[in-house]
């Protein structure tokens, strides 16, 4: 992938690869304020926010080579570190103070015990390491 240039607002064009040997252009740009808010629901899902921020469909995100998407993920958090991921990081403390702030019978409410499993499956084991 190669990079074509820095734009006025601190996006960034990139030259890239598909898997199908496909190339295109792709734009990665910073997010202006007024879209914080509804950036900040999807900002959990890495596709999403990175097609919104190029304005391309996900299927266009998740048909890129992976050396291209992790250069394009690695420009999205350049381009809007000073901007839209502070603003994420805030909106985050701010849910974890109001959270902590609830009384104990009120996060029993929203957030329940888990009732024991009743599931006849046993439970995911990981491999032992190959050694």
């Amino acid at each position: 992938m190669d990079e074509k240039s820095t734009t006025l607002f601190g996006g960034r064009t990139f030259t890239v690869k598909f898997e199908d040997d496909t190339t295109g252009e792709l734009t990665v740009r910073q997010f202006k304020v007024r879209e914080y808010p509804v950036m900040f629901p999807v900002a959990d899902n890495e596709f999403e926010l990175l097609a919104r921020a190029c304005s391309v469909p996900v299927q266009k995100i998740q048909a890129l080579t992976p050396a291209d998407y992790e250069r394009l993920q690695a420009a999205l958090q350049e381009v809007n570190k000073d901007g839209f991921f502070t603003y994420a990081d805030r909106q985050m403390e701010r849910g974890r103070r109001n959270l902590q702030n609830l009384p104990a019978a009120m996060l029993e409410k929203m957030f329940p015990p888990k009732p024991a499993s009743t599931s006849s499956m046993s439970p995911m084991t990981m491999p032992p390491p190959a050694g």
